[in-house]
């Protein structure tokens, strides 16, 4: 049988009261903070090792492209926490094959999947 919509509504006011809401949000604030931070200094870290990729990259990276290939990095960092072995693979090579085809260096793109991921990639097979 079907709950009337005052009684839904009546419900959901219950649990929306603002002394409940904060009193949850406090008492899991610790938590979250802490994983936001441990979250932060995982993707500086990330970003830095991309960021040396790039700077040692042999063909001069264009200073307005450094955010697409960090996004790349960011991507393949989300990829190899949710995938592993040839289907991070695979699925880091189909993302790179995207990137190549908006424009961003192959060398580049498959330097940073070895140097930052220990993975091969051929971006470019021609």
């Amino acid at each position: 049988m079907a709950v009337s919509a005052v009684r839904r509504a009546a419900a959901y006011s219950a649990k929306l009261d603002p002394a409940t809401t904060a009193a949850r949000l406090t008492a899991r604030s610790a938590d979250m903070k802490a994983e936001a931070g441990s979250a932060a200094a995982v993707a500086a870290d990330l970003d830095d090792k991309v960021r040396s990729v790039l700077g040692g990259a042999t063909a001069a990276v264009s200073s307005i492209l450094v955010p697409a290939y960090l996004a790349f990095g960011r991507r393949l960092g989300k990829l190899n926490r949710t995938h592993n072995g040839k289907t991070f693979a695979a699925e880091a090579l189909l993302y790179g094959v995207v990137c190549f085809g908006r424009g961003l260096d192959a060398a580049v793109l498959n330097a940073i999947a070895l140097n930052v991921f220990g993975i091969v990639i051929d971006v470019d097979p021609a």
